[in-house]
């Protein structure tokens, strides 16, 4: 596979990851704690990291983390951040939110493309100076 190709699923799921575990948090915030999932965004993420911490120690001694396993248990937490993202739609926390977002996924892709271009053109500079 091509490597831009890689590190495009790399942060990716880098971010699904993210929302998936976020997801679980304000689960874990409205269902445990009965607090309101508004309060805030960092305290839900480790809420989230608590949760599948507990979560894979008593589910491994069951049955094995597979691959189909792993996707339908993030899959199960994206649906729940977007759930609980669209739940408080009205608050106006989203519209921050999705900024952020597209920030960050602008700030790492370019960096990426930077980098990139910065590593390519040296390898052809020891080429061109050394062959």
């Amino acid at each position: 596979m091509n490597t831009t190709f890689n590190i495009f699923f790399l942060f990716f799921f880098y971010f699904f990851v993210i929302f998936s575990i976020t997801g679980f948090g304000l689960l874990f915030s409205s269902l445990i704690l009965k607090k309101n999932t508004d309060s805030n965004i960092g305290y839900s993420g480790i809420f989230g990291l608590f949760f599948v911490s507990i979560y894979s120690y008593i589910s491994s001694n069951f049955f094995a983390h597979s691959l189909t396993h792993n996707l339908f248990f993030n899959f199960l937490g994206l649906s729940l951040f977007i759930f609980f993202f669209l739940k408080d739609k009205k608050k106006n926390n989203y519209k921050l939110f999705s900024l952020v977002f597209f920030i960050f996924f602008f700030f790492f892709f370019h960096i990426f493309f930077f980098l990139s271009f910065f590593f390519i053109f040296w390898v052809y500079l020891y080429f061109f100076f050394f062959f």
